[in-house]
């Protein structure tokens, strides 16, 4: 039986990892979200066996996330909440959540509650599914068909015997022993088996094998466990990946800022007011080159960015204002392993922590894993705590330091590694999208809700 996955939403980033360790501790699969928004992401993507909600959420409360969630599923939602008033319950339980759990409260009877929902569940609810999907593929588990789109894929005898039986037991490895037991191959012979099973799932010659389905067949999202144990046999091999092309050097329009290859004779001189502002020493005490003593010097560092491919400069304009702000490079650039570093940063005080920086660098991403990269990196001198900070906001997970990595200016330099991947980014874009939507912002540009990752 696969384990019941829950779906724990609370902004309060402390109880969210609690939770999560406690309920995995006992033997439930966990995901959590920081509010309504990322909790919808999930769950259009996603079946969980039970929703644990938080009531006093910022932006859309738990309330009234419930009721719309109840108009579209009947997943069971139970609710946390400090308010335990009787009201509070009443208004709760009407709006359609199954429990109404007030807090504090003690972490055994939270598990009763949870095992108690579950019991009510129909059966079918933790059996593995007809059909499993996952985008344009799908897995009748009856059939032991292979869709892709409104396609079958014609599978060979021995990856209809393999895809069957990893279907068998959702949720379970199987090991290399019972496949080949089950297969009849030898041990050399099962990676090539393996590995020609997962390539037909992603192979371009599909269309080639494959047939049209009527499209009133319904399927349904992978659950619980299977669905990660699907997302790694279709992302484990990278036969059909191709390194993509080197970055163009050219403009990328927002809505609030401009990136342009960096120009001389147009930023020059609005470059070196930024540069130069308050606070020039902390700017550039963790850069590479120094402040730039006049206009000239800065034009002639510009002349050198504007001929170079790697780093490759842009200007961050405030298209407000028309002004430079900020410069910024993807460098290190590595197309044969998908991979590409953003550096180079002096952003002034007119852009700093504002939404100007913000879409500076989502653009930058976007630009990068639109492209075909798999991998978007930020280091920084483990020293340079502003710029460590910056990483996190931005949705760069922490990767660790290269001790004595570097000797700049004189000084020793630990390196702090980030990054973000393919696979993080569409929900980090859908984040980004959302806090720079204009609705984010008050008249005087102050933002409404903060970026949460």
């Amino acid at each position: 039986m696969i384990e019941a996955h829950i779906l724990v939403v609370d902004d309060d980033e402390r109880i969210r990892s609690l939770l999560r360790r406690f309920l995995m501790r006992n033997g439930y699969l966990v995901t959590t979200a920081a509010d309504a928004a990322q909790a919808r992401r999930l769950l259009a993507g996603l079946d969980f066996d039970l929703i644990v909600l938080d009531v006093m959420m910022p932006g859309e409360d738990g309330v009234t996330l419930t009721r719309d969630l109840r108009r579209r599923m009947s997943t069971p939602i139970m609710l946390l909440t400090a308010k335990g008033e009787t009201d509070d319950r009443i208004t709760g339980l009407e709006s359609g959540a199954d429990d109404y759990l007030a807090k504090p409260f003690e972490p055994r009877e939270l598990l009763l509650r949870i095992a108690a929902i579950l019991r009510r569940m129909p059966t079918a609810q933790v059996q593995g599914p007809k059909y499993l999907s996952l985008g344009a593929l799908r897995y009748d588990v009856e059939k032991g068909e292979l869709w892709q789109g409104d396609n079958i894929i014609r599978l060979t005898g021995t990856e209809q015997v393999l895809m069957r039986r990893l279907a068998d037991t959702p949720g379970e490895a199987v090991s290399r022993t019972d496949l080949i037991e089950e297969l009849g191959r030898t041990p050399r012979m099962m990676p090539a088996r393996i590995s020609n099973a997962r390539s037909t799932s992603r192979s371009p010659a599909c269309a080639a094998r494959s047939r049209p389905i009527p499209k009133s067949r319904a399927s349904c999202k992978p659950r619980g466990a299977w669905a990660i144990c699907w997302w790694r046999i279709r992302m484990a091999g990278l036969a059909d990946w191709r390194a993509p092309e080197r970055p163009e050097r050219r403009v990328i329009e927002g809505r609030y800022a401009r990136l342009e290859p960096v120009d001389p004779a147009c930023h020059a001189a609005t470059l070196y007011q930024a540069a130069r502002a308050e606070g020039t020493e902390a700017r550039f005490r963790y850069l590479f080159d120094a402040p730039p003593q006049d206009e000239a010097a800065m034009r002639d560092w510009l002349a050198r960015a504007a001929a170079s491919d790697d780093p490759l400069h842009v200007a961050v304009i405030d298209r407000r204002s028309g002004r430079a702000e900020g410069r910024q490079a993807l460098m290190r650039i590595t197309p044969e392993h998908g991979v590409i570093e953003i550096g180079s940063i002096m952003w002034g005080p007119a852009m700093t922590r504002s939404r100007i920086a913000t879409e500076a660098l989502f653009l930058a991403a976007d630009q990068v894993f639109a492209q075909g990269y798999r991998r978007f990196e930020w280091k920084c001198d483990d020293g340079n705590l502003p710029s460590k900070k910056a990483a996190l906001r931005f949705g760069f997970s922490p990767e660790g330091v290269f001790r004595q990595h570097m000797v700049v200016k004189g000084r020793n330099r630990d390196t702090a590694w980030f990054a973000m991947t393919d696979a993080d980014w569409p929900d980090l874009r859908g984040e980004y999208l959302r806090w720079l939507d204009p609705a984010n912002f008050d008249a005087a540009g102050q933002e409404q809700s903060k970026l949460r990752f």
